[in-house]
């Protein structure tokens, strides 16, 4: 999916957006596509980059988006330390959604919470979200600002969709799952420029 099609396709998703300028930063970053835009969570997380793909369900909602080249992790307009544009150098990519028996974002839980549902550090763990996308890998770290979990990382990790492409590879390294059940914004640029 090119930039235009995946700002589209967001636009679509979003357009009951209660934001009364989300429209005009969409239309904006829309402009920019060919550039850096910023894609927000509803965990707050901001992931600024070259948007290269975006997959969506048979509804047309978006389940996974994908960067290509430096990709920025942010909170607050602020990099997430450990997770700049040299880190991230060759792009980014991480499901959108709800865990399978889940009723919030798994941003919301508290580290007993994850602990509860088998998501510990240093764990295997295994994550199944409504839109069939899995991931596998063992629990290294959880990043977490003001009480909410922003970034799962994993190693040994393999993601996949429902009809099994594989969308992350052990071999590729770590693997740093974004958290957040829905992208509530898009804008042209980097969100900690």
């Amino acid at each position: 999916m090119t930039p235009q099609e995946l700002i589209a396709s967001l636009a679509v998703h979003l357009a009951e957006s209660t934001d009364p300028t989300y429209l005009e930063n969409l239309e904006r970053a829309a402009t920019d596509a060919g550039g850096v835009c910023t894609a927000t969570y509803d965990s707050g997380l901001q992931v600024s980059g070259v948007f290269e793909e975006i997959l969506c369900d048979a509804s047309g909602n978006p389940i996974y988006l994908r960067t290509f080249g430096p990709t920025q992790l942010a909170y607050r307009d602020k990099q997430i330390s450990g997770h700049g544009g040299d880190y991230h150098a060759e792009g980014f990519g991480s499901p959108i959604g709800r865990l399978r028996g889940s009723s919030r974002c798994l941003s919301q839980y508290t580290i007993e919470e994850l602990r509860d549902h088998g998501i510990a550090t240093g764990s295997r763990v295994t994550l199944e979200y409504l839109s069939d996308i899995t991931v596998e890998g063992i629990l290294q770290g959880v990043h977490c600002e003001d009480q909410r979990n922003l970034i799962l990382s994993f190693t040994g990790c393999t993601v996949t969709d429902g009809n099994g492409r594989v969308l992350f590879d052990p071999t590729w390294g770590t693997y740093d799952l974004a958290v957040g059940s829905l992208i509530i914004s898009v804008s042209g640029g980097v969100a900690d420029g």
